[in-house]
């Protein structure tokens, strides 16, 4: 019924954002990101049309010589806004 073609239906999707960001604790979201990976509690995120619960599973530091202290995060969502 599909003239030959195999039909394949998407189930499961991932959602995975990774940036980088300036090093700046007193910045109210660098704040909320970093206490979320301490505490491995979630933070809400809405991009691109995807608002949910995200964990954050990666913020990491880099520390160049000669540039501004950067943060690397990577957010996964945890469950799909309402």
């Amino acid at each position: 019924g599909n003239q030959g073609w195999r039909q394949t239906v998407p189930t499961l999707r991932e959602c995975t954002i990774e940036f980088t960001m300036l090093y700046l604790p007193s910045d109210t979201t660098f704040a909320a990101l970093h206490a979320a990976f301490e505490s491995g509690d979630t933070v809400d995120v809405s991009v691109e049309g995807i608002s949910g619960k995200f964990g954050v599973t990666n913020f990491s530091y880099e520390q160049p010589l000669e540039d501004a202290v950067k943060v690397n995060v990577t957010l996964k969502l945890a469950k799909i806004g309402e």
